[in-house]
């Protein structure tokens, strides 16, 4: 309870790569367990101290696939989180400037790793100078390509991280002579009510249906401006 209590309080002022103690575990598990590459994600979010990088790679080479800004910036991308994943996401209490850059910036000087970024746009806005290269998420695009027929389709893990896509949908409501049929795939459901848009929420897909959706898309809606993954 206690390094619990810790670890919240030192995610909230920002500075979870100073002291948490939770994250001796992270090591003296990775010096039981002896691998011979380890494979850092995201790191933010109160389970693991930064500095712990520079034990982890005396045991093996590290290779960190960053997903977000949050290893060159003050925080990561608020723009792909809606209000209910900012209340859990690892935020900053105190505005540190770029005091905090500066102190992550001098863990990643002083050891070493290897960086897979997810997509040019992410790395092109990176400043660590480190070996990298860009893999995008992996699809096998055999079965996810071009089809035909036509409808609008919006897909997510959630809809409620469905970012800004009713002001979308009022305006193309608004502005379009035609009706429209807008599909959904991902938990939770959009709601309706619009007067030329018809919305049919599918829910979770499996493999073939998702790539029937996407293969019978006049046109695909993605409004979010960031994403921490991307396989979408």
């Amino acid at each position: 309870k206690g390094n619990r209590i810790i670890n919240i309080i030192f995610n909230l002022l920002g500075l979870q790569y100073k002291f948490l103690p939770v994250s001796r575990k992270i090591v003296s598990i990775a010096k039981h367990l002896q691998p011979d590459v380890i494979s850092l994600n995201q790191i933010e979010g109160g389970y693991f101290q930064t500095r712990d990088i520079k034990k982890l790679q005396k045991i093996a080479p590290i290779i960190w696939t960053m997903h977000d800004e949050w290893a060159f910036n003050n925080n990561a991308s608020s723009l792909a989180l809606n209000e209910n994943e900012r209340k859990i996401y690892p935020s900053i209490g105190i505005k540190w400037g770029n005091w905090l850059k500066n102190q992550k910036q001098k863990i990643f000087n002083s050891c070493g790793f290897t960086i897979i970024y997810p997509s040019a746009s992410l790395a092109s806005k990176s400043n660590i100078k480190k070996y990298s290269e860009i893999i995008p998420h992996g699809i096998d695009t055999e079965k996810f390509k071009p089809g035909k027929v036509a409808h609008l389709l919006f897909v997510a893990e959630k809809t409620s991280k469905a970012f800004g896509i009713d002001r979308i949908l009022s305006e193309l409501d608004k502005i379009t002579k035609n009706k429209i049929i807008l599909t959904v795939a991902g938990k939770g459901e959009i709601k309706g009510g619009y007067k030329n848009i018809l919305v049919i929420n599918r829910g979770f897909c499996n493999e073939d249906e998702l790539i029937t959706l996407y293969q019978s898309a006049d046109l695909f809606i993605y409004p979010s401006q960031a994403d921490s993954f991307g396989l979408v």
